[in-house]
């Protein structure tokens, strides 16, 4: 899948990366060389939390979708509202980390970050493959990973 133009005669230029829109709109003055960059299809990328809910949605659950290796930014991680503990970042292959530190992380296939908090935290166990339990089951734990539930 093609995802944008690189601009390769000057590495050094204040802008490398252009679309197909900017690129048509570029004023040429000098020799440019562009090279086409394609990558893998479209990944979902998902954000779920046990304790509050995410950015402007009261669900707790987002997906969203990013092209293959397009670098994660700071805008792509959902804000975790009205959380019962303290929001430490996101947990993803082994590692918890801020938005910040996830930033120019690339997308290298369908992923799931789940929030990570510290102190008490009211975890509610969930559908699993669309079974829904007749009663919810809630216990406190003190956060440090991810537990099973």
């Amino acid at each position: 899948m093609f995802q944008q133009w690189l601009l390769t005669s000057d590495p050094a230029a204040t802008k490398t990366k252009y679309s197909d829109q900017e690129l048509a709109a570029l004023k040429i003055s000098e020799n440019m060389t562009f090279q086409a960059v394609f990558g893998e299809d479209n990944y979902a990328i998902t954000f779920i939390t046990t304790d509050g809910t995410l950015g402007e949605t009261d669900s707790t659950s987002l997906t969203l979708k990013k092209d293959g290796k397009d670098p994660f930014s700071t805008d792509d991680f959902p804000e975790v509202k009205n959380a019962s503990a303290v929001f430490k970042g996101w947990f993803y292959g082994g590692e918890t980390k801020t938005a910040q530190d996830w930033d120019g992380t690339e997308a290298t296939g369908n992923m799931q970050f789940v929030a990570a908090f510290e102190g008490n935290v009211s975890l509610h166990r969930i559908a699993n493959n669309s079974t829904f339990y007749s009663k919810a089951v809630k216990f406190e734990k003190t956060a440090s990973a991810p537990c099973q539930v």
